[in-house]
């Protein structure tokens, strides 16, 4: 990770999650893998591996998107699952699109033009009947 080879990085997470749990749990593995550089039980060791994963993964995943650099969206989106973080790329992935649909739909919006302007409309007749048909159902 040091080396921002995150690509293997989480090739090596993803690889070490398909592991048998009673191998990453195992007596040797607990004897052989807290050392000077990782002083952490394995499984504590790759949560913290995940998550540190994940922060760095976002922050280069959003830093694409407001640039929308689209093949860098992807490369962090295809990232998220192989450290065991599949719901919460989709998250960031859905709101990154809903941020592009509401972006077009405001760029839309304003350049409607309205059907009939507000002071054309009479609308008290009609809040009369509203209000009267409510009063007659009431009883």
């Amino acid at each position: 990770m040091e080396r921002q080879d995150w690509d293997d990085a989480a090739t090596f997470l993803h690889q070490a999650s398909l592991l048998d749990s009673a191998i990453i749990n195992g007596s040797l593995a607990m004897s052989a893998v807290p050392t000077s550089e990782i002083p952490d039980p394995p499984t504590v060791f790759l949560s913290e591996a995940s998550d540190a994963l994940f922060k760095l993964f976002l922050r280069e995943f959003d830093a694409a998107a407001k640039v929308k650099d689209e093949e860098r969206i992807t490369r962090f989106f295809r990232l998220f699952p192989l450290i065991g973080k599949e719901n919460e790329g989709l998250d960031v992935y859905g709101r990154f699109v809903c941020g592009i649909i509401a972006g077009r739909s405001r760029a839309a919006m304003t350049q409607c033009k309205p059907l009939v302007s507000v002071d054309e409309i009479d609308v008290s007749d009609q809040f009369v009947h509203v209000f009267r048909d409510d009063i007659d159902c009431s009883f």
